[in-house]
């Protein structure tokens, strides 16, 4: 509950006739740990305000693990605890999400359980291959997440070992998590396949001298023109062979990776002809939806890109200012041993330019600083641009078909047209480029003010902690705009920044690792679930007529 809002109207609990007072609750219950339920002493429990987390009311657990507030007004709170080894952790938690505590609502807030994730840490050590520390290796943790309802991974933290090869990823919560190595022998030098005019590294690459003599490339010991291939747990170089490391709150995973090294390859790329932008590379290897960017050196010359120091096999290339992502895997590059590859980039020319104007869909002053993104596939930003004081931006992208999405930093906005140059209304939200496209188009948008408040309920009872999802009609089939919440204790429930419109809502108990955005997942509950309908009124607040029905996983 991120969050949250008064309870419902229907739930609240008058004050007594006899008296005007207002009338206070009790919050009490017990800490235990997540992983065996046993009490926890002295543990520090916090009463938050949802609307900005500010502590309400603070106390310290007794040797049984009891705690108990007094006093507490009627309305929704959020409930937090933590201790010592113990992640701070919300009650009920569930991917950012959380039950509020409900006062005043006729619903048991004296027997409450709140259990707390032990700390869990994934340390470990990389060698080379004669078995010295590789320090400064860069290690990236991802975390499978259900956020986006398709089980993607993100990054769930990076560190460089240590001197000694060490590294250590602590405080990590329970969950499923993959881990990466990149990393470069210390000793590795690679030859210029041709004289270079100008030398500068890019990103994590790493610098080199200017002004090489081609024939230093004939001086080189191939043992020292090597590369280490990126390497995932638990010790293979294949992105598709790389293990899941299950991390169930408490435990301590200890790993051992030892790098090997292989003869390093070469891509040589045109630069981009006199007088059109350069194109820059974007090389790296997919790994579930993220991009793993390898240690190489980069070089310009009279006429070409080099990349060097690259491990053989197989990577991915795009141009630096289109991101390689799920709706845009770039260009497949296979790298052998020991061999300088060329390979082409789309010139800068075959981008698409696209000025964008905002307007208000009713006519009011739009704020400046509205964002604007360029969306392919479920979720995938391709370029970006904050509006300015006309509400305009200027976006370029390479050919393919988008759709935008809207927002400032108080609210989303639905794109309720996309208007051509010559006043015509497209006919859908969709928008295609296609190469060295020119185009201005008008985006009438629509503020998402309006908050949808309902209850949910299984058997005629309300259903806490059950997943909620609200997203628009014409997308039950390819969901690109979603809003998700948690029940409160008495099963009700708020859904913020909704623009007007026909929305599907549904409500699934222990739905929170559903993949819902994969084909078919949510076909068993459309069935039964509710259609609501937003209007396009001043009346920023909705409620629903009916509670809605909790479906079983």
């Amino acid at each position: 509950m991120r969050r949250l809002p008064l309870t419902l109207l229907a739930f609240a609990l008058a004050a007594p006739a006899q008296s005007t007072a207002p009338h206070t609750y009790r919050v009490a219950g017990t800490v235990v740990s997540a992983i065996d339920n046993h009490p926890l002493q002295r543990a520090s429990i916090q009463l938050l305000n949802p609307e900005d987390q500010a502590p309400v009311q603070t106390t310290t657990s007794d040797q049984y693990g009891r705690f108990a507030f007094t006093g507490v007004p009627a309305g929704n709170h959020e409930l937090q605890g933590t201790a010592p080894n113990y992640l701070a952790t919300m009650y009920d938690e569930h991917e950012g999400f959380n039950t509020g505590i409900i006062t005043g609502a006729a619903v048991d807030t004296e027997s409450l359980v709140l259990k707390l994730h032990p700390e869990s840490v994934i340390a470990g050590i990389v060698v080379d291959e004669s078995a010295e520390p590789v320090q400064s290796a860069s290690i990236q943790l991802f975390r499978q997440t259900h956020n986006f309802g398709d089980g993607r991974v993100v990054l769930a933290g990076s560190i460089a070992t240590d001197d000694l090869g060490r590294f250590e990823l602590p405080r990590l919560i329970p969950g499923t998590y993959f881990l990466a190595i990149i990393a470069a022998p210390w000793y590795a030098v690679h030859p210029t396949p041709a004289p270079i005019e100008t030398a500068a590294p890019a990103g994590s690459r790493r610098a080199f001298p200017q002004g090489l003599d081609p024939s230093f490339a004939d001086s080189i010991d191939p043992a020292l023109d090597v590369a280490y291939p990126i390497s995932f747990y638990p010790g293979t170089t294949d992105p598709a062979r790389a293990a899941p490391i299950l991390v169930h709150g408490g435990n301590s995973v200890d790993l051992h990776f030892q790098l090997s090294p292989s003869p390093a390859a070469t891509l040589s790329l045109p630069r981009s002809p006199k007088g059109q932008p350069q194109a820059y590379p974007t090389l790296g290897i997919p790994f579930r939806g993220q991009m793993l960017v390898p240690v190489d050196e980069l070089r310009q010359g009279s006429g070409q890109v080099v990349i060097s120091g690259l491990a053989p096999g197989d990577y991915m290339l795009s141009q630096s200012n289109r991101p390689i992502n799920r709706s845009n895997p770039g260009t497949a590059i296979h790298l052998g041993d020991r061999t300088t590859t060329e390979s082409n980039l789309p010139t800068a020319s075959d981008n698409a330019q696209l000025h964008v104007r905002l307007q208000s869909a009713h006519g009011d002053v739009l704020p400046s600083h509205v964002r604007v993104l360029l969306m392919q596939g479920r979720g995938d930003a391709i370029a970006g641009q904050v509006s300015d004081e006309k509400n305009e931006v200027n976006l370029e992208a390479s050919p393919g078909e988008y759709f935008f999405e809207v927002a400032d930093q108080q609210r989303p906005y639905a794109v309720r047209q996309i208007i051509a140059a010559n006043g015509h209304p497209f006919a859908s939200n969709n928008l295609y480029l296609a190469a060295g496209d020119k185009l201005s188009v008008i985006l009438t948008v629509i503020p998402g003010i309006h908050t949808l408040k309902g209850v949910a309920r299984k058997d005629g009872k309300p259903v806490p902690g059950a997943f909620i999802l609200l997203f628009p009609s014409n997308e039950a089939s390819d969901i690109r705009t979603s809003f998700r919440q948690q029940s409160d204790l008495d099963g009700s429930f708020d859904i913020r920044g909704l623009p007007p419109g026909a929305y599907t809502l549904l409500a699934i108990e222990n739905g929170w690792d559903l993949d819902w955005q994969h084909q078919g997942a949510l076909s068993s509950y459309l069935r039964t679930a509710l259609t609501v309908h937003i209007p396009d009124t001043a009346d920023k607040v909705q409620y629903l007529p009916i509670p809605i029905a909790v479906q079983s996983r």
